[in-house]
């Protein structure tokens, strides 16, 4: 088992929608280029999925499982034997953002015979790693709020706009957006 930790400026609430979002899973997680909800039920999704893995074209159908405090994806159908993935969003000590945990149980098979011993964990490192930038993104991005059309000619024109996020503010100013952690 591969077990990984990370943090998040996010809630536990907003990454656990992010996860359930399975269409939009291109848009953050690692690999994947293509996703399609084949069923959904309240507390299950059957995802088929096409990307890349370690380099190969890969395509397959996960069954995912939806809990309180995570979510997990179980390989129905790929070219691995095992692929089994339990993601859970932890808030952390301090209150702020999101633990994300990911325990991980790979089973290569016939094709773990062809990658050097360390390569399959050094993949995993960095999927995990781009991964979180990507829900860290992915969370500004759907908290973000809407940039304002410009105010039309001979109105009073605002300069500057502030902006409260779940993870600091934004400044708007001269159609310049800045985001600013809040450190609190």
């Amino acid at each position: 088992m591969i077990r990984k930790f990370g943090r998040l400026d996010a809630p536990p609430e907003l990454v656990r929608s992010i996860f359930i979002d399975a269409e939009a899973w291109p848009a953050w997680q690692a690999g994947v280029a293509r996703s399609t909800v084949l069923n959904r039920a309240e507390t299950a999704l059957e995802v088929e999925v096409d990307g890349r893995f370690m380099g190969q074209r890969m395509h397959g159908v996960f069954d995912c499982r939806i809990e309180a405090d995570g979510f997990v994806q179980h390989q129905r159908t790929g070219w691995l034997k095992r692929w089994d993935t339990h993601w859970r969003f932890m808030t952390p000590p301090d209150g702020r953002g999101t633990t994300l945990v990911c325990e991980l149980e790979i089973d290569a098979g016939l094709v773990g015979s062809f990658v050097p011993k360390g390569f399959l964990r050094r993949f995993v490192d960095r999927a995990f790693s781009e991964t979180l930038d990507n829900l860290n993104a992915r969370a500004v991005e759907i908290t973000a709020p809407a940039i304002p059309a410009p105010a039309p000619a001979g109105d009073a024109v605002t300069l500057l706009e502030v902006f409260e996020t779940p993870i600091g503010y934004e400044l708007l100013a001269g159609g310049r957006r800045i985001s600013l952690e809040s450190k609190d």
